[in-house]
């Protein structure tokens, strides 16, 4: 089955360009104003200028340095390698971004925001001005991420397009039947037949029943809970085919009979059918498109970003920023 925490946390994809690929957009070199001018390097007495002052103390920005690139280098040899590569892409292919095209990047994000956390007006306002204090989005940066997500979705705009049908399944998942139900995944048949031989014997306490036995040997994530996970809905292709095709057969109160899944044997038991709700399809058309093509456009822009980083010629002089680039998460062992 399928692991919930990990499906359920909204991660707007446009997030992770946000997150992962923010940057300062500049012509100056990642180390402006960190090192002596011409002139002064063989001078040891001249100290470079102050970045900071302690206690009366002033900080030269070469003290701080090490600290800065150890920090947040990688972070930032990535931004500036996606910054100086797509500019150069975008004028190979003659793009030029209108101020329209940038501020609606500013949108997306707001949008995007808004749909994962629920929050609307002020709330959603200031979810957005922590998560862009959290991440260190300050003005330049934030100027920088929606610059170059303009220029990533132009780039890949052309290129994406909406699976047949990929409307209709949006609005089923949003607004069709739902079924709120409890599972136990265990990695042996006769396990999972063992478990659904106590739950039908325990009769009316089945429920109770299931929610022990989930919590006692069920290997699925949602065992803390009893076995009780999200809401399913047959359209979501997340989950098991046999096991969406056997929701709607599911009586309140029923348990099913034993499933085989791709990693292992599955119990559900069904705790109520939701009965669809919404308005007509046809009213929110437009705007369930427009939803999709933007998740499209971001899964498309998320991998044009991985594939710049991993295709472009890069070579870090500076050994602490050397340090913080091989350590990256992302950095390919050795």
């Amino acid at each position: 089955m399928t692991d919930l925490p990990g499906r359920f946390q909204l991660a707007p994809t446009l997030l992770a360009i946000a997150l992962g690929l923010s940057a300062c957009q500049s012509s100056q070199p990642f180390d402006a104003g960190l090192t002596p001018a011409p002139g002064q390097a063989d001078q040891p007495n001249v100290r470079s200028p102050a970045a900071l002052m302690i206690d009366g103390d002033l900080i030269p920005w070469q003290d701080l340095r090490p600290f800065l690139a150890e920090a947040a280098g990688a972070q930032a040899i990535e931004e500036l390698l996606l910054d100086r590569v797509l500019e150069a892409r975008a004028r190979q292919a003659g793009i030029k971004l209108s101020r329209e095209q940038i501020d609606a990047e500013g949108r997306y994000l707001r949008a995007s925001v808004r749909l994962g956390s629920g929050l609307e007006g002020e709330d959603a306002a200031r979810a957005i001005d922590l998560l862009r204090t959290s991440r260190g989005l300050g003005p330049r940066r934030y100027r920088a991420l929606l610059r170059r997500n303009a220029l990533l979705r132009a780039m890949v705009r052309p290129s994406v397009t909406l699976p047949q049908g990929a409307v209709e399944q949006a609005y089923r998942l949003r607004y069709g039947p739902m079924y709120r139900v409890r599972v136990i995944l265990v990695p042996r048949e006769r396990q999972a037949a063992q478990i659904l031989d106590q739950v039908r014997a325990a009769g009316d306490a089945g429920l109770v029943r299931f929610a022990e036995l989930a919590a006692e040997q069920s290997t699925d994530a949602s065992a803390a809970m009893g076995g009780l996970i999200e809401s399913i809905s047959p359209a979501d292709p997340s989950y098991p085919e046999e096991v969406r095709r056997l929701l709607p057969r599911l009586e309140a109160g029923q348990v099913s009979p034993v499933i085989a899944v791709d990693n292992g044997y599955a119990l559900i038991y069904m705790e109520r059918p939701i009965p669809e709700s919404g308005p007509p399809i046809d009213e929110v058309r437009q705007s369930l498109g427009d939803e999709l093509r933007s998740r499209h456009d971001r899964l498309a822009m998320e991998d044009l970003a991985r594939r710049l980083v991993f295709e472009t010629r890069l070579t870090v002089l500076d050994p602490s920023l050397n340090w913080a680039w091989e350590h990256r998460p992302a950095a390919p062992r050795r």
